[in-house]
Order: C-alpha cells, then structure tokens, then sequence
C-alpha cells in the first residue's frame, strides 16, 4: 500500500504541474488548472497502481507479466491509455470542481492536448517500469544515477539461497519442467526480498543471491526476517506444488557480510557487480548447509552487524573450516524461534546486560542463547566425584552424582534431574522436533534429553557443561 500511496503522490503532482502550465499557456486560470490536473492525475494513477499492485499479482495478472515483454508493454499501454481518454474525454476533473466552484469545461484542443501528453508519460512510466523489472529497480537507478560509476567500498550482507533438491528433480521431470519450477520458486521469493528491501543480485542455476547494504538490513534482522518470508511463501504454495511437479520446494541459505568493492563493469551491457572475499565465503557456507546439516547459516560477521536477532534461535557451531578458505569461520545455525527466557516466567529474571555481568561469554552464549558446547570441551563430563550439580546461572540443584553415568558422547550425561529442577519444552528449531531441557528457577537452556538412556528411565538427559557447576559432598 505504501507503493501505491508514492505512485498516487506522484501522478499527482504531475497532474497539478501540467495541468497549472497548460491552462496558464492558453490563458486560463493556473489555480484551477492545477487542481484539474491533480484531480486526474490522481484518478489516472490510483487506477493504473492499482492494477500495477493489486490485479497483476492475480492468475490472470500473471499470465500478462509472463507472456513477452512486447506484449506485455503493448497491452499494458493500450489499457492505461484507455483509462486515459476516460478520464481527459469525459473532463472528470472540470465537473468534480464544476460541482464545488461551477468551473467551465476546458476547450478540445485541451483535452487532446491533455489525452496526447498523458500516453508520453504513461509510455515513459512503462517502458521504465517494465525494463526495470528486468535488471532490477536498484540497479537501474543505480546506473542512472551513476552511484557506482567509480569503484566504491562498502559493507554488504549476502543471502546466498539454494533450491534444495532440484537436480533430483531435473532427472525426473526433465528441464523444461525444473525452469517452469525454479522460475515459480524465484516468483515467490521475490515479494517477501522486495517487502524487506532487499536486492536480487543474481540468478545462478538453482540458485539466487540477495544483498542489503548493513545500513539497509541491520534493523529488525531484514535478511534473516526476509529467508522465513519466503520460506513461509513456498509453505503455503506447497500443495500446489506437489499437485503441478510432484514435489514440494525447499530451501537452504547462508548469510554472510563484510567489506566489498561495488562498481559498474562492461561496455555493451553494463551492470553493477561486487568483488571481495565477502561472496566466496558466503558461497562456501551455502555449501556447508549439507555438510553441516543444517537449513540455514549465518557468520559471526552477519550476525554481529545485525539488530533484532532476539526472535529468533541460534545454535553455535563453533569455527568450521570451508572449502577454499585456510581461516576457519565461526557459524551458527539460525531458526525462526525464541529464547525460552522470553517466553516463561522464572523465580530469578534478569536483562541480557545483567546476565552478561554474571556469566561468562560462553556461559552467556550457551544458557542464554540457546549454544552448544563443543564435544569433549567440559572437563564435567570426566567428573564422577560425588556431590551436585548446580545451575552455573542461578546455583538451583539440578542433578545428583549418582545418576551420572558415561554417554561416551562427549557431553554430560544423567538419566535423571533432581525432581522439579528443569522442565522440558518441544524445540522444533533447526528443522526437527528435539525435547528441550531448561533450568526451572532461571529459564537457563541446559541441553536436550534423548531417549537411548539406560535403565532405570531409558533417558538421557545430554547436557552443557558449562552450564553446570559441581559441588563435592
């Protein structure tokens, strides 16, 4: 709606200057031509936005944007200059203030004058709208503009976001079938990039790439909001999907950010490209999302230059090392979610400054947001003296000695808490239902509880060693 408002002001405005100078010119009143002119300007736009913004997106709006860009254009023109001549013919704008200050109907070479004019600029509005639409709004004004005509560096995040399964799906259903649906899968996406302002880089096979500058998706976490976004999109496509290919579409993406240089490249075809490591490693950690097993990732440099992450969960996956890069990169694993602090009440409540305070970086990373420890990283977990383990936040009793028992998983294992120290609650993050094993007093995350355990209750209750503390006796 804000698109159609900015559309509405400035067919206004060209209403109100052209209609002012052309009345002035044959020597009528400029007042009154100006509020002719914004009358239909106004009346001109709202029709044309509104089929822009609200009938294209339709079935039979899309099979108007997919047919060629000759036909599009034409049919396109032909219609708006149909509304137009409505509105110049019928003097829509004289009788609305005809009926407010008895205004006289204007002369017909007016009115041609005024039909003649708005098909120049209703050509112009198209032909811009439509070309842009194939490079890109940004880009066209970019270049336009010249902003990137001499080499420039800046911070950018990259959403590097893969078609998952689709080279499966190609020796299934053959080419043609996989572009009818790589091109309904980019379709999808492009609502939810556009409404969290972001760029289409590029299309690479199955594959597409988005950019904000830092400045742009810092706030409310855009990239990250914007992948759920089109998650949520092919979500809610799926049955069709399934009906049309046979299958529903999934995704895997890797967001990134850090330094680049932006310019314009090329003589015949111009276009706005970016250099820098920046986009190597956001590809290689696209590719880690297999080897990882995880849906979506993000760096410690993505997420360090975002705001608004508290809506959603992360797992630490500590340095990995990538494809091609000699420096390991520090990752998380991201899922749309909430810290359990955020969502019970707690006997002991503190602000995120205040926990800092009284953890330690890794405890706070762990209890607080959701981490995992490295396996084998906690001496706790060669601890088998008897005494009490405590919570490393709030000191609340949690687990006795003698239900400790060697997992030979590399994390501390119990087969069972203290009665009423930690409540478990269902984890879908990350793509899977898990048991999430939280401490009851603070809300601090402990860990998971599995059901391989031995007897007596068959559980094993997998859990942070630094999120515990021992104490003997």
């Amino acid at each position: 709606m804000r698109l159609l408002a900015r559309i509405l002001l400035a067919g206004t405005l060209v209403g109100v200057a052209f209609g002012g100078l052309i009345n002035l010119a044959v020597g009528r009143s400029g007042l009154t031509g100006s509020l002719v002119g914004a009358v239909n300007g106004a009346t001109i736009t709202i029709v044309i936005g509104s089929i822009e913004i609200l009938w294209l997106p339709t079935r039979r709006g899309l099979a108007l944007q997919q047919a060629p860009f000759l036909v599009t254009f034409g049919v396109k023109w032909l219609l708006y200059g149909a509304v137009i001549t409505a509105v110049n013919v019928a003097a829509w704008g004289e009788r609305v203030l005809g009926v407010l200050a008895d205004a006289p109907l204007p002369p017909s070479s007016l009115t041609r004058l005024s039909v003649v004019f708005s098909f120049v600029v209703t050509f112009g509005f198209l032909f811009v709208l439509e070309v842009s639409t194939i490079v890109g709004r940004r880009t066209l004004r970019n270049i336009v503009l010249g902003r990137y005509h001499r080499p420039r560096a800046e911070e950018r995040f990259f959403l590097f976001v893969d078609i998952a399964g689709s080279t499966a799906l190609a020796e299934r259903i053959g080419p043609a079938a996989v572009h009818r649906f790589l091109n309904r899968v980019f379709r999808l996406a492009s609502d939810p990039i556009d409404d969290y302002g972001g760029e289409i880089y590029q299309y690479v096979g199955d594959e597409m790439v988005v950019t904000w500058t830092v400045a742009e998706g810092r706030d409310d976490a855009r990239p990250i909001a914007c992948l759920f976004a089109i998650r949520t999109a092919l979500d809610e496509a799926a049955p069709k999907f399934e009906r049309e290919f046979g299958v529903a579409a999934g995704i895997r993406a890797a967001l990134h950010a850090g330094p680049v240089i932006s310019g314009e490249v090329g003589g015949s075809k111009r276009d706005i490209v970016f250099h820098g490591d920046v986009m190597n490693t956001a590809a290689r950690l696209e590719q880690a999302t297999r080897d990882l097993d995880r849906r979506f990732l993000v760096s410690a440099d993505a997420l360090s230059r975002l705001a608004g992450t508290e809506r959603y969960a992360f797992e630490a996956l500590g340095p990995q090392a990538l494809r091609g890069r000699a420096a390991p990169v520090e990752i998380y694993a991201c899922a749309e979610g909430t810290d359990m602090s955020t969502t019970e009440r707690f006997e002991i409540s503190k602000t995120e400054a205040e926990w800092r305070k009284v953890l330690t970086p890794e405890q706070f990373r762990v209890l607080r947001k959701q981490g995992t420890e490295r396996a084998g990283s906690s001496p706790l977990d060669k601890e088998h003296g008897r005494g009490t383990f405590v919570c490393a936040a709030c000191d609340l009793p949690l687990f006795a000695s003698d239900t400790k028992y060697d997992s030979r998983t590399g994390w501390p294992s119990f087969w069972a808490p203290i009665e009423g120290a930690v409540r478990n609650s269902a984890d879908r993050s990350f793509f899977t239902v898990r048991t999430e094993v939280h401490c009851r007093r603070c809300g601090g995350h402990l860990g998971h509880v599995f059901e391989d355990g031995p007897k007596p209750t068959g559980l094993r209750y997998c859990m942070n060693g630094v999120a515990l503390q021992f104490r003997r006796g």
